[in-house]
C-alpha cells in the first residue's frame, strides 16, 4: 500500500524517522517528493551521515507509515549506497532512472519533484 497524500500531511510536520525493512532506523525524514503527473508521494530523502548532513533518496514503493515514522522496503546499506541527487531541487529524469535502477524498480514514465521539508517549511496542501 502506498503512502497517501493525507498521511503525507501529517508526516511533513512530525519530525519522524525512516526505518528500514529490517526495523533498523536509517535516519530522519528529510523531504518528501511527489510524482508530477499523479501528485502522489514517490520518494523520501533520509538525513544520514554525521549530524544528518547528507541526504539519500528512497522510493516510497511499498512504504508504510507508523506514527510519525516511514518504514521503507529497503535496508540501511541499500540506502547508504544509493546514487546521490541534489535534494534542494527537482530530481532530473536521469537521476530518477538511476535511483529506480539502484533499488531494482522499473521507471513509470513520469517525473518527480520536491514538495515538502519535514518540520513544516513547505506550504503545499495535501488534504483530500
Amino acid at each position: 500500500m502506498r503512502i497517501s497524500r493525507t498521511q503525507l500531511a501529517s508526516l511533513a510536520f512530525a519530525g519522524g524517522d525512516v526505518v528500514g525493512a529490517d526495523g533498523q532506523k536509517i535516519g530522519g525524514i528529510g523531504q518528501i517528493y511527489v510524482d508530477d503527473s499523479t501528485g502522489e508521494p514517490s520518494f523520501v530523502t533520509v538525513k544520514t551521515g554525521l549530524f544528518g548532513t547528507a541526504e539519500s533518496f528512497v522510493p516510497l514503493h511499498d512504504a508504510t507509515v507508523t506514527g510519525s515514522d516511514i518504514r521503507v522496503a529497503y535496508i540501511k546499506d541499500e540506502v547508504k549506497h544509493a546514487p546521490r541527487a541534489d535534494g534542494d531541487r527537482r530530481i532530473t529524469p536521469a537521476e530518477e532512472q538511476r535511483l529506480y535502477a539502484h533499488y531494482g524498480l522499473s521507471t513509470r514514465g513520469s517525473h518527480t519533484s520536491s514538495t515538502e521539508t519535514a518540520g513544516g517549511s513547505g506550504t503545499r496542501d495535501y488534504g483530500t
